[in-house]
């Protein structure tokens, strides 16, 4: 799921600044491990699932997906990748911001990296999307997902409440026209039988 909403973003960045990127990761596999069930082959085949069919991709366009992401790269923690480092720096950083409790411990690091979060390519003066393009913390965005699945049914079953009632409303329309029907038909006969009650008296 991280791996979703980290790709899903990534694009949107792409997509505004009309660039194309790599990911790179640390890998978690054991030294040597290289099966169909290790850590790094099955995330790495979650990331062709998502390129393949936007598997959990819901803000994006999906053709950018598959344009805009170019290939996925595991480095082992022992190359010492200086990005690397630095993300998981970053990452570290994120998870006090989001954590702390007294203002005097927030950091300008922190303070940066919160000025700098990307925002959906809007103005923060225009509108702050910086806790979900930028920073995402999952349980309230689980959360969220979960109400947008909440309002998805109840619009379903709106549409499907709308739909029976237009099928009563039909039902009712040819009974009344049907009662209408019969209504005339009974009142032809009581006029045909006065016609002939008084063609007797005659």
């Amino acid at each position: 799921m991280a791996l979703q909403k980290i790709i899903e973003n990534f694009t949107h960045y792409l997509s505004v600044n009309d660039g194309y990127g790599d990911v790179i990761y640390e890998s978690r596999n054991n030294i040597g491990e290289n099966s169909a069930k290790s850590p790094d082959i099955k995330l790495i085949n979650v990331y062709h699932k998502i390129q393949a069919n936007n598997k959990g991709i819901v803000y994006t366009d999906s053709a950018a997906v598959q344009n805009r992401n170019r290939t996925i790269v595991t480095y082992s923690k022992s190359e010492n990748i200086a990005g690397l480092q630095f993300a998981d720096f970053v990452a570290y950083n994120i998870i006090k911001l989001e954590g702390c409790k007294v203002k005097e411990q927030i950091t300008d690091f922190m303070k940066q990296i919160h000025r700098m979060a990307y925002n959906g390519g809007h103005s923060i003066s225009e509108i702050d999307q910086r806790s979900f393009w930028g920073m995402r913390v999952l349980p309230s965005y689980l959360r969220m997902e979960e109400l947008l699945s909440e309002n998805k049914t109840l619009r379903n079953s709106y549409a499907n409440l709308k739909k029976a009632r237009n099928k009563q409303k039909r039902i009712i329309d040819a009974q009344k026209e049907k009662i209408a029907q019969l209504e005339e038909e009974n009142k032809r006969l009581l006029d045909l039988i006065k016609s002939i009650d008084i063609k007797k008296e005659s």
